[in-house]
């Protein structure tokens, strides 16, 4: 259950997702899914197995990787649109 894993051990969780997936993972691409995926107990789990949809067996994960499925499949707020907004302008 990742809700109930410690924060320390959530980023070895899911390198050790993709790993038995036989997929390799950067680490700013695990930060990335641990601040777009919900904090609960299957929403990780999901997200990282969307990748293997899109991706063949070897690909490395990058962070504009994670920030392309996850950030477009997400529930938008006046928060996260805030955030986009100012990002596109220094992109």
């Amino acid at each position: 259950m990742f809700w109930k894993l410690f924060e320390n051990r959530k980023e070895r969780w899911i390198t050790d997702f993709f790993r038995k997936e036989d997929f390799d993972i950067e680490p700013d691409a695990v930060s990335s899914i641990l601040d777009l995926a919900e904090n609960n107990t299957d929403a990780p789990g999901t997200a990282c197995s969307r990748y293997s949809l899109f991706y063949t067996a070897g690909h490395r994960m990058t962070e504009k990787d994670t920030f392309g499925m996850l950030a477009h499949n997400r529930e938008e707020s006046p928060f996260t649109l805030f955030d986009s907004l100012a990002r596109a302008e220094y992109d």
